[in-house]
């Protein structure tokens, strides 16, 4: 309700609106009294899908940036509780960064989100009670996802895969929107600070279009076979050639064709699959059995590198040995 207006005026010393009257109100009094009469907050989230590497030190300079923000305005209250999800769906809850800062760190079970949450009260130089703001950050780990997902099956194990394609999302609620965007743009700055893996531009590219990879191995099996067959019908075609030649080259011709365009076809699917389960490194690395997943992940990203060079291989060597063998049966005798 309140953003549009907020944002054509942040340039200026103080947001203000013209009322009905023509007199000019300030923004943050009228965000106010419409929290006092509604009892509403407003909220903003953003998705994060960055390869984040983050360790304890990273949500230790995070907590860092929350707290110099604080001293920006007039806090009344404020803390902070951080909750660890496991993928044993186990669950830790600290009611303060300090404790958090103790925890224990040898857990051979892998977190799969962290979230930090911050509650505060300020009171803005324009309004006369305290606002509540709450700030929820959610950091995933695609190693402990995917980890999980691998002990599940069929439809669960593809939503696992989904669900790690995202790896962070931040949740503000707000009454004026000023202060939330100037905690939004701190906490960006702290994403986009993270060490993060390097973009595979082709890795990119390949899963972007691996939909098509089971069409082109495919249809390029196939024409692989047309030219061999054509180039070898100056040979196979002669003044004495009968019917009977001419029906056999046929058959063995569309046989060799449909049968070798359908197994490529297989392997391309495999293909695909195996270049869609390749994931950039996104984790979280606060204790053993994270370092256990990242290693997992590592792992099986190499195992699918490989199972995609061996399909292509096989590709390769299937059509050589088709027609190989259809010229042996009996098409050039």
């Amino acid at each position: 309700m309140t953003q549009e207006i907020i944002e054509k005026n942040d340039n200026q010393e103080e947001s203000t609106v013209a009322l009905g009257n023509g007199k000019m109100a300030s923004m943050q009094m009228l965000q106010d009294i419409y929290n006092e009469v509604t009892g509403k907050t407003e909220k903003i989230s953003k998705s994060y899908r960055i390869h984040h590497k983050t360790k304890f030190e990273d949500l230790e300079q995070l907590n860092i940036k929350i707290h110099q923000l604080y001293e920006q305005y007039n806090i009344i209250e404020n803390n902070c509780n951080v909750t660890l999800y496991h993928i044993d769906d186990c669950k830790e809850v600290y009611s303060s960064f300090d404790r958090f800062r103790l925890s224990e760190k040898s857990s051979l079970s892998s977190i799969e989100n962290v979230r930090l949450q911050y509650n505060f009260l300020i009171l803005l130089p324009k309004t006369k009670r305290p606002q509540s703001y709450k700030i929820d950050i959610d950091i995933h780990s695609r190693a402990a996802i995917k980890q999980k997902a691998s002990k599940e099956h069929g439809l669960s194990r593809r939503i696992m895969h989904l669900i790690a394609s995202r790896t962070a999302l931040l949740e503000i609620e707000y009454i004026d929107y000023t202060v939330a965007r100037n905690f939004r743009t701190a906490i960006d700055s702290w994403f986009n600070g993270l060490d993060q893996s390097k973009e595979n531009k082709v890795l990119n590219f390949l899963q972007d279009h691996s939909h098509n990879i089971s069409l082109l191995t495919r249809y390029s099996s196939a024409l692989f076979i047309c030219f061999y067959f054509f180039y070898q019908s100056s040979n196979w075609f002669t003044d004495t050639s009968t019917l009977e030649n001419l029906f056999r080259i046929s058959v063995v011709a569309f046989g060799t064709i449909f049968i070798v365009s359908g197994i490529t076809g297989r392997f391309g699917a495999e293909i695909a699959r195996s270049i869609d389960r390749i994931q950039p490194l996104s984790f979280l690395n606060l204790t053993r059995g994270d370092e256990k997943a990242i290693i997992e992940l590592e792992d099986e990203n190499n195992k699918n590198k490989n199972k995609s060079f061996l399909n292509i291989a096989l590709t390769i060597a299937l059509n050589i040995l088709c027609t190989w063998l259809a010229y042996k049966l009996g098409i050039g005798m």
